[in-house]
This record gives C-alpha cells, sequence and structure tokens, in this order.
C-alpha cells in the first residue's frame, strides 16, 4: 500500500510540474487565459485585505485605477499600501505630497546634504545670532 502511495505522490509531482510549464505556455500565447488568471488572483487578494479596503478598491473607476497606479509607480511603493494613503487622504493630496518629496530628493541631490547635528549647529547659531540683534536693538532703544 505504501509503494502504490508514493508512486502516486511521484505522479502528482511530475503532472503538477506539466501542468505550470502548460499554464505558463498557455498565458503566454492568451490574453483570455492572462485576464482569467488575474481575475483569480485578484479575489486571493481580495480574500487577504478587509471587505472595507475591497468595496473601496472595486468601487474605482477605471480612470481612478490608471491614476493609483500611477501615483504608485511614483512613489515606487505597491498600489495596495499606495491605496491606504489615498483612501485616508486623498488623491490630491496624495499626489502633491508625492510631487513635493520627489522635488526634496532631487534638490537634496543637486545640493549635498548636512548630518543632521550640523544643521542642528547651523540652527542654533542663526537663532543665537538674531537674539543677540535684538539684544542689541533693545539695549540703544533703552539709551
Amino acid at each position: 500500500m505504501a509503494e502504490n502511495e508514493r508512486q502516486a505522490r511521484e505522479q502528482d509531482m511530475a503532472l503538477t510540474r506539466d501542468f505550470k510549464e502548460t499554464v505558463v505556455d498557455r498565458a503566454r500565447r492568451d490574453a483570455k487565459f492572462r485576464e482569467a488568471i488575474f481575475a483569480q488572483a485578484l479575489n486571493a487578494y481580495r480574500a487577504a485585505i478587509d471587505p472595507g479596503t475591497w468595496r473601496s478598491v472595486s468601487s474605482l473607476s477605471p480612470v481612478q485605477q490608471r491614476r493609483l497606479e500611477k501615483l504608485a509607480r511614483m512613489a515606487g511603493r505597491p498600489a495596495g499600501e499606495t491605496l491606504r494613503f489615498v483612501l485616508r487622504d486623498g488623491f490630491e493630496f496624495c499626489e502633491w505630497e508625492v510631487r513635493e518629496s520627489r522635488a526634496a530628493d532631487g534638490e537634496t541631490k543637486g545640493r549635498g546634504a548636512v548630518p543632521g547635528s550640523e544643521a542642528q549647529r547651523r540652527a542654533r547659531q542663526l537663532i543665537e545670532s538674531a537674539h543677540g540683534r535684538r539684544r542689541a536693538r533693545g539695549t540703544d532703544r533703552a539709551n
């Protein structure tokens, strides 16, 4: 009996390997098959996230879905993760935030960055010099 089970398992493994190759080959050839597989993957994804989020995703218009995908690419994050922020803050704010962050990153690359301790030292120095000027003006007025 154990020998039969082992042979059956080996056959299943061989069939599984052939099946995977068959699926990959068919997906390369057949667009409708790819769409069906995508729909299955989407249903699996749907089962993995909470119903409220899924209702939000499924209620997005095609234009909003493309907008979400574009925003996710710009942010360098997965669309599902980006969706959380869009649902919380809205498209306009998220798009503005990504644009500003990318601009700041570009500016930092162009100008360079300083360590936090150096930034703090410069800020303290600026504040102290402003207070020194204020004190000097205050003493001049008193005389």
